[in-house]
């Protein structure tokens, strides 16, 4: 091979490869995954897929006429995110309820399980993830989910921030940021 023939090929493959990116792509909620060749597209499309689910979900929006709520997600890889549901029934009673867990998450279904994190719960819920909203169902047998007398997280939840949250508030009115957060370091955090 001559050395004019390996520049032209080195050429080819750099064009193709700037011409095979997405010039709309920023490259953000991206993660890149190594793996067999036969399998690197699928495990492609499923972070892609979970890292597409973060952001900030709301139903409701006067506690004065009607339940209201938010949730939190933040994915942590390719099968997991963590979440913060903050949730109040509205008047009269304006109970509420608060739930910081960690979720596993498959073909853009979500499942918690209370067991995993706490065994002062018995709580499963599931989260069906959609492209602009969220719904979350409690599973009956299994809805002691700590929050207050006739609340629940039962409801569509619509996508009103696509931006990763950063941190959240919880109900001690503590600042928590999700970068390196697990569920065992948020249960010790006062100690």
């Amino acid at each position: 091979m001559t050395i004019k023939f390996l520049h032209t090929l080195c050429c080819f493959i750099i064009a193709i490869s700037v011409m095979s990116c997405d010039k709309n792509d920023t490259g953000k909620n991206k993660t890149s995954v190594t793996t067999t060749a036969g399998d690197s597209v699928n495990k492609t499309k499923e972070v892609k897929t979970v890292q597409s689910i973060g952001g900030t979900y709301t139903f409701g929006s006067n506690p004065e006429k009607e339940a209201v709520g938010s949730i939190m997600v933040y994915p942590l890889n390719s099968s997991s995110a963590l979440f913060y549901l903050d949730i109040t029934r509205g008047a009269p009673s304006y109970n509420s309820g608060q739930l910081f867990g960690e979720m596993n998450v498959k073909d853009s279904i979500g499942i918690y399980d209370s067991k995993a994190d706490s065994n002062d719960l018995n709580c499963i819920l599931t989260f069906h993830f959609s492209p602009e909203q969220l719904e979350i169902t409690t599973n009956p047998e299994h809805k002691d989910c700590g929050f207050g007398n006739g609340v629940n997280a039962d409801n569509k939840y619509k996508l009103t921030g696509k931006a990763l949250p950063e941190y959240f508030i919880n109900g001690e009115g503590d600042t928590i940021q999700f970068k390196g957060l697990t569920v065992e370091k948020y249960k010790h955090r006062n100690d």
